[in-house]
């Protein structure tokens, strides 16, 4: 809740939760920078029709993890319309993956994390980066006609991209 004057213009309130000091754009030009809480009321938004209101993608850290940096707020006549920017830490880390017989898994193989869609490629020497991981992870590497599986914590650190392992991933099957 809010308190204001009378209410003759359309408004927006931007919400980016945990993110302050973010730029916030209405039909390109800037409004202003996001509060301690994450959130700027956007004023003069014109009603029933698409406004544009986007952020600032260079003001986020660089382990922020985001959908989109811009919606269409369409707001009624006299009121406001809520535009929240789903933008969260994205728990990444650069992880060495090795096989059974101490070689590194092969460029090209795919890890998936359990509980997420998607798979990662792995590059050379077995590191992969993988993202939106949990304090303690399960993977399986994949491969022509190979398979493996590994587990690993991932550490509460406020480095934004952490070197983890080498993980030996043991064969399936």
């Amino acid at each position: 809740m809010f308190l204001s004057r009378t209410i003759n213009d359309s408004f927006g309130l931007v919400r980016l939760p945990g993110y302050p000091d973010v730029r916030v754009y209405s039909e390109n030009q800037e409004i202003g920078r996001t509060d301690a809480a994450g959130e700027l009321v956007v004023p003069r938004l014109l009603p029933y029709q698409k406004n544009t209101v986007r952020i600032e993608q260079e003001d986020l850290p660089f382990d922020a993890e985001f959908d989109v940096l811009a919606h269409d707020a369409v707001p009624y006549a006299r009121s406001g319309v809520v535009v929240e920017f789903a933008v969260r830490p994205a728990r990444g880390a650069l992880v060495k993956i090795m096989q059974d017989d101490g070689a590194p898994v092969p460029a090209g193989a795919q890890v998936r994390v359990e509980g997420q869609v998607g798979a990662f490629p792995v590059a050379l020497n077995g590191d992969a980066y993988l993202t939106g991981l949990s304090p303690r992870n399960r993977a399986v590497a994949t491969w022509l006609d190979h398979e493996c599986a590994f587990e690993f914590d991932y550490p509460e650190t406020g480095d934004p991209q952490p070197r983890l392992g080498p993980f030996v991933c043991r064969r399936l099957h």
